[in-house]
C-alpha cells in the first residue's frame, strides 16, 4: 500500500468505525447514524398517527430564540401500516419554524421517506395537508396510499445527503485521484487532516457523544499546467444544508473527471483549493447551524475571529483551524488572492421569489487600486451569472457586507475578486444538485479577460444591479 494511502486509511478508520453506528431506538423512534433532529422521548406512534416532535435549538445568527430548521429520523413498527405523519409547526418543545415563522416555509415543507438507512432513494409521500391559520397552530400531514413493506422506515424533510457516504467518496474517489494533493496546512504528511473540530458529549441538543473529527483540505492542479489563478470552494457549514456536499460533489467530478474542452481549459487555468465540510460535528450531531461543542454558535457569523489557536476557543474550532489552513495554503500557493470563492449553502425557499440565489457584493473601493496595478481577470459579476444562468436557474441577490463575520465577508476583506455565496433550495433532488454543482464551476471557465483600464472604469461607472438588502 503506497505510504500516502496507507496513512489516509488509518486517519479515517473512524468513518467506518465507531462515528456511524447503528441506530438506538426509543420507544418507535431513532436519531440516524447521520445526525438527527427528533426529540425521541415527546415524539409519538399509535399505529395510525406519528407526531412528530423536532429538537430545538437557539443560534445567535437570530438572537439565540429557540427555534428546530430540519427533520430526520428513524421509525419502526411500520410494515402494514399506512400511518399519517403529523408535523405541527410550532410544539411543546420546539416552538415556531425558524426565522420569522413565514408561510412560504409552511406552504412549501414536504416531507420524503426511504427504506435505506443511507438514504441512496427519497420517495414523496401521496398527500399532504397543510392545516391551520398561522404559526400557532399549522400543521402538516403526510401519507401514503398503501401500506409500508419494511417495518424500520427513515423520514426527512429533503432528500438528505449522507455523511458516511460523503466521506467514502472523499476517500476513494477524491484523495486517490492523480491530480489531488495534500495542501501545505495539512498536519499529517498524506492524510490529507489540517486539524479536528472538537466533539462534545451527549447533551439536550444532542442525544449522543459525538468524537472530535477529523477536517480536511486538498488541491486540485494540472502537473503539466502553468495556471494563473486560484479557486476556494467551500461546503458544509451549516448542518441542515447537507445537500450543499453533493453540489461541491459536482463540480468536483466536472473538474477532475470531465473529458470536455470546458473542463481542460479549467484544469490548464486554475488551481482549486477545496475545504470540503468545514462543521461536521454540527452535522453528526443533527444542529442547525451550530457545532457539537457550542449548538448556539453559527460557524458563519464568526470568520471575523483574531483568535489562531483553536484550542483556546473549542465552539468555533474548526473556523479557526480553517482560516489557519486558508492562510497557508494560499500564501504557499503564490497564486494571490483567490479569483473565486465559492461558498455552497441552502435555505427553506424563504424567498417565495427565488427559491435560489446567489449573493454577491460590489467590489470594494480597494478592489480598483488591484485593477490598476496590471491586467486582471473580468470583475463584471453578471458576465459570471449570464454564463451560469445560462446553464442553471438561480437569482441574483446583491448583498454588500458590512464587516468579513461571514466566509464571503472574510474573502472579500482578503479581495477575493469574486466571492460568492450559493443558496439552493432544500427541496431539490440530489440529482439537480450535483448538476448545479458542476454549472458553478464550468461558468468559470467562459469567464472573459478585460483590460484593467476597462474593468477600472466599469467600477467607477457603477455599472451594475441595483442592490437590494443583505441576507
Amino acid at each position: 500500500m503506497p505510504p500516502k494511502i496507507a496513512v489516509l486509511f488509518a486517519a479515517t478508520l473512524v468513518f467506518s468505525g465507531g462515528l456511524f453506528g447503528g441506530e438506538t431506538f426509543v420507544g418507535s423512534f431513532a436519531e440516524p447514524r447521520d445526525g438527527g433532529t427528533l426529540d425521541t422521548a415527546h415524539s409519538t406512534f399509535d399505529g395510525r398517527t406519528v407526531t412528530i416532535v423536532p429538537r430545538a435549538e437557539a443560534n445567535e445568527a437570530v438572537g439565540n430564540v429557540p427555534r428546530w430548521r430540519n427533520i430526520y429520523f428513524a421509525i419502526r413498527g411500520l410494515r402494514g401500516k399506512a400511518p399519517v405523519f403529523r408535523l405541527p409547526l410550532a410544539s411543546r418543545r420546539a416552538g415556531g419554524m425558524i426565522l420569522a415563522n413565514d408561510d412560504t416555509s409552511f406552504r412549501n415543507v414536504r416531507l420524503v421517506w426511504s427504506y435505506d438507512g443511507d438514504g441512496a432513494e427519497w420517495h414523496e409521500f401521496d398527500r399532504y395537508t397543510r392545516t391551520g391559520r398561522d404559526w400557532t397552530d399549522w400543521r402538516i400531514d403526510a401519507q401514503n396510499r398503501h401500506a409500508f413493506t419494511r417495518d424500520v422506515v427513515y423520514v426527512s424533510i429533503n432528500e438528505r445527503f449522507p455523511v458516511g457516504d460523503f466521506y467514502s467518496w472523499l476517500k476513494t474517489k477524491v484523495f486517490t485521484h492523480p491530480l489531488v494533493e495534500p495542501t501545505p496546512s495539512e498536519t499529517l504528511p498524506g492524510s490529507f487532516i489540517i486539524g479536528y473540530e472538537s466533539g462534545a458529549p451527549a447533551s439536550a441538543a444532542c442525544s449522543r457523544p459525538i468524537p472530535d473529527t477529523p477536517l480536511f483540505a486538498f488541491q486540485i492542479r494540472e502537473p503539466h499546467a502553468h495556471p494563473r489563478r486560484l479557486v476556494v470552494l467551500v461546503s458544509g457549514q451549516h448542518p441542515y444544508e447537507g445537500q450543499n456536499k453533493i453540489a461541491l460533489e459536482g463540480a468536483l467530478e466536472w473538474i477532475l473527471n470531465s473529458t470536455s474542452d470546458a473542463a481542460r481549459r479549467y484544469r490548464a487555468n486554475y488551481v482549486t483549493l477545496v475545504y470540503p465540510f468545514v462543521n461536521p460535528t454540527g452535522e453528526l450531531a443533527g444542529l442547525w447551524r451550530g457545532t457539537a461543542r457550542a449548538p448556539d454558535k453559527d460557524t458563519n457569523r464568526n470568520w471575523q475571529t483574531a483568535v489562531t489557536d483553536p484550542g483556546s476557543d473549542p465552539a468555533i474550532d474548526t473556523v479557526i483551524i480553517h482560516r489557519n489552513a486558508m492562510q497557508k495554503d494560499i500564501a504557499a500557493l503564490g497564486l494571490g488572492e483567490p479569483y473565486a470563492a465559492f461558498d455552497y449553502h441552502q435555505n427553506f425557499g424563504d424567498r417565495e421569489d427565488a427559491p435560489d440565489y446567489v449573493m454577491h457584493s460590489t467590489p470594494a473601493p480597494r478592489l480598483l487600486a488591484v485593477a490598476a496595478r496590471g491586467p486582471v481577470a473580468h470583475l463584471d459579476f453578471e458576465s459570471y451569472f449570464r454564463r451560469l444562468t445560462s446553464r442553471t436557474r438561480i437569482a441574483d441577490m446583491p448583498s454588500d457586507l458590512s464587516d468579513e463575520e461571514t466566509l464571503r465577508g472574510y474573502m472579500i476583506d482578503r479581495g477575493a475578486l469574486l466571492p460568492l455565496t450559493f443558496e439552493r433550495s432544500v427541496y431539490h433532488d440530489l440529482a439537480t444538485e450535483r448538476e448545479f454543482g458542476a454549472a458553478t464551476v464550468q461558468a468559470l471557465v467562459e469567464s472573459v479577460p478585460a483590460p484593467a483600464a476597462e474593468l477600472a472604469s466599469k467600477l467607477a461607472a457603477g455599472e451594475r444591479t441595483p442592490m437590494r438588502p443583505s441576507s
